[in-house]
């Protein structure tokens, strides 16, 4: 059927939809709605006139609105976007398709058909799809027309296009890699896209990566507008920015490209934040942090648990947490310590504890090697559940069954908790700066300043904890400037720090970092668990 849609109603992010059969419905509409009256019977006495006490401010003469002023009122009129009734059910239909992630099939459903006829037969009938088919034809379509819309609106830009790239692997185990574009559209407004999702298959290294930028590059016809390319500091990140600039710049000499990849990569502040938190962590040994207990067989695990032991309070919490959460027994066991949940008997045997109503339901969090701040975070946990990581393990330990019982090697002591809550003050700062520059915000100019703030953070715990330190000979990190665009950042903010910047680094000083006493620190437990 065909259906007038009022204008002004739909300016409100109202709408009316009447039928078309006649206009005596719209202009009843019109009328004592929106107090709209017929220009020929605006001083009749007709049912369609208006009361002369109306209030509606006649419109001036024609003579009196000039032809600018006429464009500005325009311009500020929301534009009037006519859809049918048919339109609109579509479009409805496939945002709650794909933002409720509902299966293509669901129109077919016998009670999702019914529940629409139930308020519109008819309507239904000439409508809705019977077919999952139609409904994927339909959101392709509507993929390639926003698509094509964001091609134009790419190309029409007033900056060059700058993006972003990381490789994601989805819960059914595909490599991704996500592609995000950052532009200044036409009207001038910041824009941030998500461009690509696009399987990656065989290696995942650079050169790898940088064919299949290259095709979404080449999709939106973006090959003279490449900007500025962010991603992870990665090696597979380098070589997939040096091979794309080669690919678009083939007459460009090697020293030109060098030149260029200087001038166009830019890393992460989040990655770079992360990997000298992991730095700090790991000390010399970082492939005991890439290793995985769930892949390795029972031999190999031993090995690793003792190599995570030689870590300090931190391989040993690691080892503990793992322990926990990887038997359902044991995860329900520690769930009702939280919940004071414990027969009577246990209590006499380990004494009374005071339950926290607001741990109730707590589990102990799990490191991970992807996933930022991750040590932080279980450290953090575990000092919360002090209480009950402590009662847990003395309720193991008098298991009869020895396999049963945790490693009282991995029993955190009174003085592995201090160490833990000295990391945590250490490690502070980096979950605060990630967080801060998570978001779509711009906070470039905030960079070189976090990093100074942190820098001075680790000299001041350094210099706390340098006491407790063997004299060793240290070097002062140095922040440099290797970056062109971070130069443009100096002269945008010149309190960025340029003159802290040309002071070097640290005092001078000897120690070495705080992990290190715990590095090469033998296991301190004894065979029963701390109180």
């Amino acid at each position: 059927g065909r259906y007038w849609v009022c204008g002004l109603c739909d300016a409100r992010n109202q709408v009316k939809i009447l039928e078309a059969k006649a206009t005596t419905s719209p202009i009843y509409h019109l009328n004592n709605d929106h107090h709209i009256y017929k220009p020929s019977t605006a001083h009749d006495n007709g049912p369609d006139s208006e009361p002369e006490s109306s209030n509606r401010t006649s419109p001036a003469p024609s003579s009196s609105v000039s032809v600018l002023d006429m464009q500005k009122r325009a311009a500020k009129r929301r534009p009037l976007i006519v859809e049918s009734r048919a339109d609109i059910f579509k479009r409805l239909l496939l945002g709650w398709i794909t933002d409720a992630n509902i299966p293509l099939h669901g129109v077919e459903h016998k009670l999702f058909r019914q529940l629409l006829a139930f308020l519109d037969d008819e309507f239904v009938i000439e409508v809705l799809p019977t077919s999952g088919n139609t409904v994927r034809r339909w959101i392709l379509q509507e993929f390639e027309e926003h698509t094509r819309m964001l091609k134009d609106e790419m190309n029409k830009a007033l900056s060059k296009v700058h993006t972003s790239f990381d490789m994601w692997t989805s819960p059914n185990g595909i490599a991704i890699l996500s592609v995000i574009a950052y532009y200044v559209d036409i009207a001038g407004t910041p824009q941030v896209r998500l461009i690509s999702l696009e399987k990656l298959s065989g290696s995942h290294g650079g050169e790898n990566q940088a064919i299949l930028m290259a095709k979404v590059i080449r999709k939106y016809g973006l090959e003279k507008k490449i900007g500025f390319f962010t991603a992870d500091n990665a090696d597979p990140c380098d070589t997939c920015v040096r091979a794309l600039l080669k690919m678009f710049n083939p007459r460009a000499s090697p020293t030109g490209l060098e030149g260029l990849e200087g001038e166009r990569r830019i890393r992460c502040v989040g990655h770079i934040l992360n990997l000298s938190a992991k730095a700090f962590l790991e000390g010399d040994s970082s492939d005991i942090f890439d290793s995985h207990i769930a892949e390795k067989d029972q031999k190999k695990e031993r090995e690793l648990l003792r190599e995570w032991r030689k870590r300090g309070p931190i391989g040993k919490l690691h080892n503990l947490v793992y322990w926990i959460r990887r038997n359902p027994q044991r995860r329900e066991l520690f769930l009702s310590i939280t919940s004071g949940k414990v027969d009577q008997s246990i209590m006499a045997e380990l004494g009374v504890w005071f339950v926290d109503d607001t741990l109730k339901g707590l589990m102990v969090k799990a490191d991970n090697d992807t996933r930022w701040n991750s040590v932080y975070l279980m450290v953090h946990r575990a000092l919360r559940l002090r209480d009950i990581i402590d009662v847990f393990c003395k309720l193991s330990l008098l298991d009869p069954k020895e396999e049963k019982r945790v490693s009282a090697e991995d029993v955190l002591s009174c003085e592995d908790w201090v160490v833990l809550a000295e990391i945590i003050e250490i490690l502070q700062p980096y979950l605060t700066y990630t967080k801060h520059f998570e978001g779509r915000t711009p906070r470039f100019a905030e960079v070189l300043p976090t990093m100074y703030l942190l820098k001075d953070h680790l000299s001041e715990m350094r210099q706390r904890y340098s006491s407790n330190l063997i004299p060793a000979p240290y070097r002062a990190p140095r922040i440099t400037l290797e970056e062109p665009v971070l130069d443009c950042i100096i002269v945008a903010a010149p309190t960025d720090g340029r003159e802290r910047e040309q002071q070097g680094g640290l005092q001078q000083d000897t120690g070495v970092s705080t992990w290190g006493r715990y590095s090469t620190m033998e296991s301190t437990t004894s065979g029963e668990p701390s109180s």
